[in-house]
């Protein structure tokens, strides 16, 4: 997940990561930089899960892709 997230910033794109640890999403936020954002969620919380989605909407203005990426 890390690597793919690296790779489509530098390539241009807006990156939310979303996680259940917010410190090493933020790390990795931090370390890309500019159009990139951390976010807590947990995918067996829907309320959540909802929050994330809108934050990033938010941020980005709306969502174009989704990477599920576990482990």
């Amino acid at each position: 997940g890390a690597e793919l997230a690296r790779q489509a910033h530098a390539r241009g794109a807006q990156v939310a990561l979303v996680g259940r640890r917010l410190d090493p999403l933020q790390k990795m936020a931090d370390e890309l930089g500019e159009r990139a954002v951390a976010l807590e969620a947990d995918v067996t919380d829907a309320e959540k899960l909802q929050r994330a989605a809108e934050d990033t909407v938010s941020a980005f203005g709306g969502i174009d892709v989704l990477v599920a990426n576990a482990g």
